[in-house]
């Protein structure tokens, strides 16, 4: 058996010590830099910062319209993924649907897919006037348009569709984990299916339901290219979207970015059709 010498640390020791420090430079450096920059209030190509304050978090309270904006999209954007994973999960798990292994990797697809797809394709399907369904839309007579996806809902949407692919996998989980017996029970005294989810297998699934709903939301807050693709020819900003555009213009406002990205004047949309964008920094 090999010993110790003493006074020496253990390897155990050295390997810990190593993916600390690892971690360190891949985690907290970056963390610190983001704080630093977002107090730097003088040259921002220059690090350490020379000047300190606060004044980067100064149009905060003007620009709480962006955070509103991330806020609203997110909580209708989780409300519909947690919907539709909860649905798909229990059809697939508790009814006889023809084919529904089959209809179980259709649903995870999504998962595997970016967002920028989905929001690509829909800004085809659904733009204004010139979209595929108003197209036919307006084919069949119809006035105005019936459906526009430069929008916060259509921004709720097109993100609802591909994160509600991840509650549908949390929340199948624990479907599939349940004892159908209560389930069962409530269908032999009489009642429904419809009713029996409601009072039997909602309530059953209400935790992992709930931890869906979490992390599908901590999702939404950071999502990017369906706000890029379908909020910014309206200038309806999220705080990814307007992040970006603080790093695009010149010079780049990085230290305003970091102080939470509400460097920027940006305008309410006073119209849904696309027209071209004029961000002007404070």
């Amino acid at each position: 058996m090999r010993r110790r010498v003493r006074g020496l640390p253990s390897s155990q020791a050295l390997m810990t010590a190593a993916i600390l420090v690892l971690c360190a430079v891949l985690v907290i450096y970056p963390l610190l830099f983001l704080v630093a920059e977002s107090l730097n209030v003088g040259d921002p190509e220059t690090f350490p910062p020379a000047d300190w304050g606060t004044g980067n978090y100064a149009d905060l309270i003007d620009d709480w319209h962006v955070i509103a904006n991330t806020a609203f999209v997110a909580c209708c954007a989780t409300v519909l993924a947690v919907v539709i994973g909860f649905l798909a999960a229990w059809t697939l798990t508790r009814t006889r649907l023809p084919g529904r292994a089959w209809l179980e990797r259709l649903m995870e697809l999504p998962y595997y897919m970016t967002p920028l797809v989905g929001a690509l394709a829909w800004s085809i399907l659904a733009a204004p006037r010139t979209g595929f369904l108003n197209q036919l839309w307006h084919v069949g007579g119809g006035p105005g348009d019936i459906v526009n996806i430069y929008s916060p809902f259509g921004i709720a949407w097109v993100m609802a569709l591909f994160e509600g692919s991840v509650a549908f996998v949390m929340i199948g989980a624990v479907m599939k984990s349940m004892d159908p017996a209560l389930e069962e029970a409530s269908q032999i005294n009489g009642a429904g299916r419809f009713y029996t989810m409601l009072r039997i297998t909602l309530p059953l699934v209400t935790p992992g339901v709930l931890g869906a709903a979490i992390f599908v939301f901590a999702e939404m807050l950071g999502s990017f290219s369906a706000a890029l693709v379908l909020g910014t020819p309206v200038r309806y900003y999220v705080i990814t979207t307007a992040i970006y555009q603080l790093v695009q213009q010149y010079p780049p406002k990085i230290q305003v970015s970091q102080a939470n990205c509400t460097g920027l004047k940006i305008a309410r949309p006073v119209s849904m059709d696309p027209r071209p964008i004029t961000i002007t920094p404070v």
